[in-house]
């Protein structure tokens, strides 16, 4: 592992108005506003490494954040906190894998919570 941990945020929002797609953001300037960008949003990450998930917009709640790869991303599985956001660390993966994710999130108003997007991790090579 290296010696340096950072921690990516990635910022869900979403309308009552249009709530899927949501507008995926990540620290690094990247956003994305429609659903085949959502899909391709990857994070580059290294073990050990922190994951930050917050909500913008309408969003009331992020209910899940979960692995749909089969395989284990997370050393620490994203949790939520007191602020509402989620927070979870990044394992062990060989480098250049790229492994999807999903986050179920709700918006208030919308007809048909919940929604679920599906970006991806892939680890640093």
């Amino acid at each position: 592992m290296s010696g340096n941990k950072i921690t990516h945020t990635l910022t869900i929002g979403a309308t009552t108005v249009t709530p899927w797609p949501p507008t995926l953001a990540n620290d690094k300037g990247f956003t994305s506003i429609t659903e085949p960008a959502d899909q391709n949003t990857t994070t580059i990450v290294s073990p050990g490494d922190k994951m930050v998930w917050k909500k913008s917009g309408d969003i009331t709640s992020i209910d899940a954040i979960t692995e749909t790869g089969g395989t284990n991303l997370f050393s620490k599985n994203p949790a939520l906190q007191k602020d509402g956001s989620w927070l979870g660390v990044i394992g062990n993966m060989k480098s250049d894998t790229t492994e999807t994710y999903s986050i179920t999130y709700q918006v208030e108003g919308a007809p048909k919570n919940p929604y679920v997007q599906d970006p991806k991790i892939r680890m640093k090579t």
